[in-house]
């Protein structure tokens, strides 16, 4: 998952969401997206703005 971009990863996320894939698959997406320190609405329905928030680790 790390040759994903960071938008491809929020894609393939809430591409996933939709199609109600299987939750260990959901759960490795959103390990890596919590990896990167990404943003992302557990309860959003499929519509993906494009935009990444990426938090500051210290």
């Amino acid at each position: 998952m790390q040759c994903l971009s960071d938008n491809a990863l929020l894609d393939a996320y809430f591409k996933a969401l939709e199609l109600k894939l299987d939750s260990d698959f959901l759960n490795l997406l959103t390990d890596e997206l919590n990896r990167r320190g990404i943003a992302f609405d557990k309860l959003q329905s499929g519509e993906h703005t494009g935009q990444v928030s990426i938090h500051d680790e210290i």
